[in-house]
């Protein structure tokens, strides 16, 4: 356990470089239902989780990392993609296009197992992007 567990550490304010963008601060633009849009339309969202296989977890990591990330930014449509580090043998992620069309094409489908990875995806859903920040 660290020695700084259960203690605070302060910081003088003029050390730290913070910076709020205007929209946190009231200033600027508020987000707009029109900034979720594409030319096409809103954008989606593919919420997409997977079983790493026991044991595969760095063969897991490095065939996101050189495959399956740069496939994804790839696609039409690619907006941004998240993929959150696993929690037991779960991995998550979230990837944002800009129709529903091009996020249905690139989803891979529940039960697969991409590639030959060490992973297979356990869900797949797909979601309208209401707001963002």
């Amino acid at each position: 356990m660290s020695r700084l567990a259960g203690k605070v550490a302060f910081v003088p304010a003029d050390a730290v470089d913070v910076r709020v963008p205007s929209a946190v601060r009231g200033e600027g633009p508020s987000v707009r239902s029109s900034d979720l849009t594409s030319e096409e339309g809103t954008m989606h969202a593919v919420l997409v989780s997977v079983n790493i296989d026991e044991g595969a977890e760095e063969q897991a990591r490095k065939f996101l990392v050189e495959a399956i990330v740069p496939g994804v930014k790839q696609s039409p449509g690619f907006v941004a993609g998240y993929w959150m580090a696993p929690a037991g043998n779960k991995g998550w992620s979230v990837v944002l296009f800009d129709t529903e069309e091009h996020a249905r094409a690139v989803a891979p489908p529940a039960g697969s197992r991409p590639m030959d990875a060490p992973v297979v995806v356990d869900h797949v859903e797909f979601r309208e992007v209401i707001a963002s920040a």
